[in-house]
């Protein structure tokens, strides 16, 4: 009976590794040792299907170990596909799961850098970053002579485990101590407006001083971009290998004195691969910005599960409309589920009447929440709209009536209750703003 074929693929630095970990799970393999993915696919697709298995490490510069798995998995020669890797996330298991992929390893040292002092290699909670992490080992000493299969090789099993004793240079970024306060708006419907006071709320935020960044975290079918005129979307997915400040700043337009605007993906084919770096963006982000304000989708993907653990407050906008209150209840509820604490929930009633006190609605949605702080954004009418479809969010601000205050006082409120409202007069003014009630006799005013 031939020997099982087994090819393994992956970095140079990390290649002797891989290859001890295959020979350990299958001493009688042959093993073919490659270093090039491309040249892989072309040696399994050589193969007879389902002849040789292959087991796919970290890469170098510009593949993703993931997906090179993922195509050999999709094309169909392989009779088994595996990944190794360091500390795989959750994320990344789920991901291979979807694609077919047989099994993930967490490989003890496989991977890993030489150290870098200026690094803070601290492991933390945002390990989906290191799906995409894996391609930063550092280059080996080149060693044409190189035995996969010598165990004698002292040189190189030395030089393993030296690897296996250094940290791991995570990519993984830190929220700094100052960063600025993120604020998630999220619903369980469409059409509540979320978008609309998330673009009013950075006009109002940008006027007092502050440096705003809003993200657009519906993905697939974003519309903000429209809002500011633009013609087409900011690509978020531009930073999904690269989530450093410098990326970001390049992904992100500016659309507004104090605005800048990042997202949603220009393709929604490419929301996926952005999702698992929505920590890092949110973070990066925060420590570049004063504010950082998040528009989400409708339906709740795991980038808007995670945007909601990571916020300062989550802003949960409604309306008066038939089903909001059950909406509004259930996204409650599965924020909370989530390790959101209630504390950290506040309600937005949008399209509020100023003729009308609605105690009795928000008696009903006080379910469940009542320890959360409660605004009301007041009806703009026909204007607000008319403005938002002709790309005038910019000019927010000189929209008549009390929309816009009414925005800016929830805004200032809940910066004032983070503590990093803007020692600036109109900030002031606006968290001290108060809602002017219109009573029968004052109706009766404005009818004579």
């Amino acid at each position: 009976m031939m020997a099982e074929k087994i090819y393994a693929c992956a970095e140079r630095s990390s290649l002797q590794e891989l290859v001890n970990m295959v020979r350990d799970i299958a001493p009688d393999a042959v093993i073919v040792p490659m270093e090039d993915a491309v040249q892989t696919r072309i040696m399994l697709l050589a193969e007879i299907p389902g002849q040789a298995s292959v087991f796919v490490g970290p890469q170098g510069e510009g593949v993703d170990a993931v997906n090179l798995a993922a195509a050999l998995v999709a094309d169909g020669h392989a009779s088994r596909v595996e990944l190794a890797c360091r500390r795989p996330s959750g994320s990344l298991r789920s991901r291979a799961a979807r694609a077919g992929i047989a099994r993930v390893s967490d490989i003890p040292g496989i991977g890993l850098t030489m150290p870098d002092h200026t690094t803070n290699s601290a492991p933390t909670r945002h390990e989906d970053a290191q799906d995409r992490a894996w391609g930063s080992a550092g280059p080996a000493e080149d060693d044409p002579g190189m035995s996969i299969g010598d165990d004698s090789d002292a040189g190189d099993q030395e030089e393993a485990d030296a690897a296996e004793e250094l940290p791991a240079v995570s990519t993984t970024i830190e929220r700094a101590d100052d960063a600025g306060k993120v604020l998630v708006f999220a619903s369980g419907r469409g059409g509540v407006g979320k978008s609309t006071i998330v673009a009013a709320a950075a006009q109002a935020a940008a006027s007092w001083g502050l440096a705003v960044a809003v993200l657009d975290l519906d993905l697939c079918s974003g519309n903000l971009f429209g809002y500011h005129g633009l013609p087409k979307a900011p690509d978020l997915a531009r930073v999904a290998e690269d989530f450093s400040g410098e990326a970001l700043s390049s992904a992100a337009v500016h659309v507004a004195d104090g605005v800048d605007l990042l997202g949603p993906c220009a393709r929604p084919e490419h929301a996926e691969t952005v999702f698992p770096q929505v920590g890092n963006i949110i973070n990066a982000l925060a420590n570049k910005y004063d504010l950082v304000l998040v528009d989400t989708s409708t339906t709740w993907t795991d980038a808007v599960a995670e945007a909601v653990q990571d916020a300062d407050r989550l802003m949960l906008v409604a309306d008066e409309r038939a089903g909001a209150i059950g909406s509004l209840a259930r996204m409650a509820a599965l924020a909370v589920r989530l390790g959101v604490a209630r504390t950290r929930i506040m309600r937005v009633m949008n399209r509020c009447d100023v003729r009308r006190r609605d105690e009795g609605f928000l008696f009903r949605a006080d379910m469940g929440l009542e320890t959360a702080r409660s605004f009301r954004i007041i009806d703009g009418g026909e204007e607000v709209a008319e403005l938002m479809s002709s790309g005038s969010a910019a000019e927010s601000e000189e929209i008549s009536g009390d929309f816009f205050p009414s925005v800016a006082s929830c805004v200032a409120k809940v910066l004032a209750e983070l503590g990093c409202l803007p020692d600036e007069k109109a900030a002031k003014k606006a968290s001290e703003w108060r809602e002017r009630r219109h009573g029968l006799f004052a109706r009766m005013r404005e009818a004579s």
